[in-house]
């Protein structure tokens, strides 16, 4: 900061500018990125060194130069914490309310869990059964959503596709068995309110827990569109008048 210096001679006052400084000190570049890493951490909901989580500084920054006296790092994910792409880190150095330095990096972070794959080759169709499945610990940061990690969510469903051993099983490769034929008899039960009628009925296509299905009520000889409920049962919800 500049000043100016009063001097006096001889009954005259000269004015001599001079120049203060401030103490400077360097934080290393490591307790930088340590920052940086413990900030990913606490957005990926994971304490450091658990291993569901792995990260890497891919570029370290330069030793900060910041003012002697307390500083705090504040560290901001410029886009977010990203798996598919390297997490870029703004540390900004603070002192009081006075920004007096900063530094980016970059890191890479990968995400590690046990997910659901296929144990053997298996072909499309397949009622799943527990041999068919077990779990393997894979990167998932760059998985798309949906991969399964419970493989009791998929026991008794039925694969769209084959699958050869080790691939991962996804949400989307799984239907619902086919557990009504069409011909069969059923039991329609139209519900109306609190009231629920039963009449015998015939499916006029095959159906899974859930589908819809064409049904013919036997009684009235009409062709209702019902909820199959289990492999002798559907529903139909009458509306009111």
């Amino acid at each position: 900061m500049k000043r100016l210096a009063k001097w006096f001679l001889a009954g005259v006052i000269f004015l001599l500018p001079f120049w203060t400084t401030v103490e400077a000190r360097m934080l290393e570049a490591s307790e930088v990125a340590n920052v940086a890493v413990g900030e990913v951490y606490r957005q990926a909901d994971v304490q450091p060194g658990d291993d569901r989580v792995q990260v890497r500084v891919i570029s370290l920054p330069e030793r900060l130069e910041v003012p002697e006296g307390e500083v705090k790092l504040q560290v901001d994910l410029l886009y977010g914490l990203r798996y598919n792409a390297p997490t870029v880190a703004r540390v900004v150095a603070m002192q009081d309310t006075q920004k007096v330095g900063q530094a980016i990096l970059r890191l890479d972070v990968r995400r590690y869990q046990e997910v659901v794959v296929a144990s053997r080759m298996l072909p499309g169709k397949t009622l799943l059964q527990p041999g068919d499945l077990k779990k393997l610990r894979l990167e998932t940061g760059r998985l798309p959503d949906g991969f399964l990690v419970d493989p009791v969510k998929a026991i008794g469903m039925q694969l769209q596709r084959p699958l050869r051993s080790g691939d991962i099983l996804m949400e989307s490769m799984l239907l619902q068995p086919i557990i009504m034929r069409r011909g069969a008899a059923v039991t329609l039960q139209v519900r109306q309110g609190e009231m629920l009628v039963s009449v015998a009925g015939e499916a006029l296509q095959d159906g899974s827990v859930g589908q819809r299905i064409r049904v013919k009520n036997l009684l009235s000889k009409r062709i209702v569109t019902a909820k199959v409920i289990d492999e002798a049962t559907v529903e139909v919800t009458a509306s009111r008048r």
